[in-house]
């Protein structure tokens, strides 16, 4: 099924929130890599509002991995005065959380990659 382009022909302030959800949610799937011709052709269509949605994703992703990272402190913490059987809790939240944080930055990174890629198309076309 064809998506339609509806965020080439609009103002920014005249799209509804699910319209902009809908646009962010095809920028994830390009970060992802999993996006068909037609969304690539609707980014490639309004490339200020990728390189926005670009911006606020690396946003979102810092503050969450400085927020994960605050709580794997204080689980670090919580080590000190742990019984035995507490321990095996807090050692597996840490180790879940340091694998989320390994997920967070490949993506973080992949998000800086095409945000450059983004940045040079605009050059090209300015």
């Amino acid at each position: 099924m064809t998506q339609t382009d509806i965020w080439s022909e609009a103002y920014i302030s005249d799209l509804q929130d699910n319209d902009l959800d809908s646009f962010k949610n095809i920028v994830i799937a390009d970060i992802k890599f999993s996006i068909t011709e037609d969304q690539k052709a609707i980014l490639l269509n309004n490339l200020t509002l990728w390189n926005y949605n670009l911006q606020i994703l690396r946003r979102d992703i810092e503050l969450q991995l400085a927020c994960q990272k605050a709580k794997t402190k204080m689980q670090k913490q919580a080590l000190k005065t742990a019984t035995a059987l507490e321990l095996d809790d807090i050692n597996a939240f840490i180790a879940e959380q340091e694998k989320w944080r390994m997920s967070a930055l490949k993506f973080l990174s992949n998000i800086e990659r095409r945000s450059l890629y983004v940045k040079m198309l605009m050059a090209e076309t300015a």
